[in-house]
């Protein structure tokens, strides 16, 4: 579940950078690119609300490179560790 003030309706696909941290990578911090399919949402207080999201895909950000803004890169399958 991720809190968020984004009026995001169920199965919304959304584009999401996380920052995974070194504990994680056992490397340096590194930006993953994710797309995320939202399952379902859950009013919480305030004008935040609980989203479940799935990740469909997802793409390392290297520092070396640009981040590329088309979706030409989420035609390649996903690079998995």
């Amino acid at each position: 579940m991720v809190w968020t003030n984004l009026p995001l309706s169920e199965g919304a696909v959304v584009e999401m950078t996380l920052v995974m941290p070194s504990e994680i990578t056992l490397a340096e911090d590194m930006k993953v690119c994710c797309r995320v399919r939202v399952l379902r949402r859950s009013q919480g207080g305030g004008a935040r609300e609980a989203v479940a999201l799935r990740i469909e895909r997802y793409d390392f950000l290297y520092r070396d490179l640009p981040v590329v803004e088309d979706d030409a890169r989420w035609n390649r399958q996903p690079v998995r560790p």
